[in-house]
């Protein structure tokens, strides 16, 4: 097991999962979202900020645990 990639996927899951559980809450405390809604219009721009800022984080640590769960140092 490498520590160090193991606890940078928790950090990556932890962010992914904190940022949705803000926009469900109060997406006005998001600062992102709401120029990407002005941007996007509310639908795209929450569907962009939903796959930058919960997804890949989340599927990013999803593959860091599996990669320092089997030992391999990703840094």
């Amino acid at each position: 097991m490498d520590v160090l990639t193991l606890s940078i996927g928790m950090l990556s899951i932890a962010f992914g999962s904190a940022t949705h559980l803000l926009r469900i809450k109060s997406p006005e405390t998001v600062g992102r979202l709401g120029s990407m809604r002005a941007r996007f219009g509310d639908r795209a721009g929450m569907a962009v900020h939903f796959i930058a800022y919960t997804l890949m984080p989340l599927l990013f640590g999803i593959l860091l645990l599996a990669a320092g769960s089997r030992g391999h140092a990703l840094f």
